[in-house]
């Protein structure tokens, strides 16, 4: 081999093994594993999901109920009253229902059916708080999310990994991964880094004991082979070792990046906070959590935006985040729910969009009839949208809550002793529609990997339709987000192709009249979606002609073969 060919050779290698955000600043595509365009993602606040063992309830723990709090306790305070104000908000966001690991393992098969496989899970080492204000110990599960009891095992633990134990809390998260992964899910946790080493640490101090917690928990049995570990790691960008980390270290990020990759070239370093989607060309993320997406979407669809302008809408999302890599747009985590609130449901129930964000503990209101249609035209939006589509657990069945804590309310379950577990406002029908858009992302290749293009939009109809586009494969989105039913001449392929169109049943008839007093059935029982479909020849003017329901949608299909 030449002189010449040997110093290619090392200058491409050297340029494929560089870092992420290396890579990116050089102009080159990312390469990212190719589960991640595939992911169909719930995120478990642990505690709050399903106590699997009671045995290791807290003292104090409470029956699991849906009483969170009651509406009227959960009122802001009168004038003055404030410290009361904050000390019940502390009572109720400290307050223990025994969600844990188990209750996890236990309602796989739930989530297997609504159709996820990727399970993101809020913070579980040992120390963590659901509101993220601890540093946790990354060397060990929280024993009340597992086995309770005490640390004597690991008291001769030290700075050397050498040293560290495997606790039986821990092995309750490593059995939880095995049957995970048997039963096809990935699962991604989150730790802040800046952990053990104190607030006056540096990088060098704290660099030996992350890299060590990483390899830990992504490779267990350290025999090589990550089958046993976890799929990613999510890192806030509040993480207090971005503190301990200055201009002059910021290798460090970069170093834990390649770490991960060597551990396990399948697992993902994930940016969270607000500014993360921003940062990702200069940092060694490989994809972040989108929130500033969630706020365009929130806003087009909230109640208060009395004449939405689908062109204004298209605009700001083409405005989002110009710097972020197109490859990472595609597969960023795009949520509509958050832990620090509010949920999607009671945003849109609220008659301001910023009410529920700036009170300081407030429930707020009951689902409204608009709400609930304008949380399913969201919900579609955000799985025919770029990006990965997460669903906040419990808002699949309808659980409502305002600014923290009372969007991490305990989920409604459906088969539980206690009665109050299931509310009346239960709704099995999201869950069916929530399930039909995960089948949909899972057989159309075009809503996973496809280009965004919008295909057209009447203000003054209040209707919007827009493609994911593949090379001869293609899916439209027809959104009807007005009052009346109305008929479209919809611009879809070539004249002459034939095309399918589905017509889902998202928002049921109205009631007749003699029908109006009679009680709701349990939408419980409808297990999917009702879809209809139909094909067409596209006319020699290039549309397709559609009637679409109020506060619905219709699904075009195009392919060339």
């Amino acid at each position: 081999m030449s002189v010449l060919r040997l110093a290619l050779k090392a200058i491409l290698i050297a340029v494929f093994l560089q870092p992420a955000h290396a890579r990116r600043q050089a102009g080159l595509p990312e390469p990212l594993p190719t589960w991640v365009a595939d992911a169909r993602w719930y995120y478990i606040v642990v505690q709050r999901f399903q106590n699997g063992d009671k045995a290791n309830d807290r003292e104090g723990t409470v029956a699991w109920s849906t009483e969170w709090p009651t509406r009227q306790a959960g009122l802001p305070a009168a004038e003055g009253d404030q410290a009361q104000t904050y000390a019940q908000r502390n009572e109720w966001q400290s307050r223990r229902y025994g969600g844990d690991l188990q209750g996890i393992g236990q309602r796989l098969s739930y989530l297997k059916e609504l159709g996820i496989n990727t399970l993101c899970l809020s913070p579980i080492f040992q120390g963590a708080t659901e509101d993220h204000s601890q540093q946790p110990d990354l060397r060990h599960i929280e024993p009340s999310l597992a086995v309770t009891g005490n640390f004597s095992e690991t008291n001769d633990e030290g700075s050397d990994p050498a040293t560290w134990k495997w606790t039986s809390s821990d092995r309750v998260f490593l059995d939880l991964l095995k049957k995970a992964h048997e039963a096809g899910f990935r699962v991604v946790i989150g730790g802040l880094f800046g952990a053990i080493s104190g607030p006056h640490a540096s990088t060098d101090q704290m660099e030996g004991y992350v890299f060590a917690a990483v390899r830990r928990w992504m490779d267990p049995d350290g025999d090589g082979n990550p089958s046993d570990g976890v799929d990613g790691w999510i890192s806030s960008f509040e993480d207090p070792a971005q503190a301990l980390a200055p201009a002059a270290e910021k290798g460090f990020w970069g170093r834990l990046a390649e770490q991960i990759k060597k551990t396990n070239p399948n697992a993902v370093l994930i940016a969270n906070g607000s500014f993360a989607v921003g940062r990702l060309s200069q940092e060694p993320y490989d994809f972040a959590v989108d929130f500033h997406l969630a706020d365009v979407i929130q806003r087009f669809f909230h109640p208060s935006t009395q004449s939405p302008r689908a062109k204004e809408f298209f605009d700001a999302l083409q405005a989002l985040d110009p710097s972020c890599p197109a490859e990472a747009r595609l597969v960023n985590l795009n949520v509509l729910s958050v832990a620090n609130g509010p949920r999607l449901l009671t945003y849109l129930s609220e008659p301001r969009p910023l009410v529920a964000r700036a009170e300081s503990a407030s429930p707020g209101p009951l689902p409204t009839d608009e709400a609930i249609d304008r949380w399913r035209l969201a919900t579609i939006f955000q799985h025919f949208y770029l990006g990965t589509p997460v669903t906040y657990y419990g808002d699949e069945v309808g659980v409502n809550g305002g600014s923290p804590p009372f969007a991490a309310a305990p989920m409604w379950w459906n088969d539980l002793p206690d009665p109050q577990a299931k509310p009346p406002r239960f709704r099995s029908d999201f869950f069916a529609l929530v399930n039909w858009l995960h089948t949909l992302r899972e057989k159309y290749a075009p809503l996973r990997r496809g280009a965004f293009r919008p295909v057209w939009f009447d203000d003054e109809r209040k209707l919007l339709a827009f493609a994911r586009s593949l090379p001869g494969d293609e899916v439209i989105l027809l959104m009807n987000y007005g009052p009346v039913k109305q008929k479209v001449a919809l611009p879809a392929g070539k004249p002459g192709q034939l095309v399918a169109v589905l017509s889902p049943q998202v928002k049921a008839p109205a009631k007749k009249d003699a029908e109006a007093s009679r009680p709701n059935p349990d939408a419980a029982k409808l297990k999917r979606l009702q879809v209809g479909g139909s094909r067409q020849y596209v006319n020699p003017q290039g549309t397709i002609s559609l009637w679409v329901n109020p506060m619905s949608v219709r699904v075009v299909l195009l392919n060339d073969k």
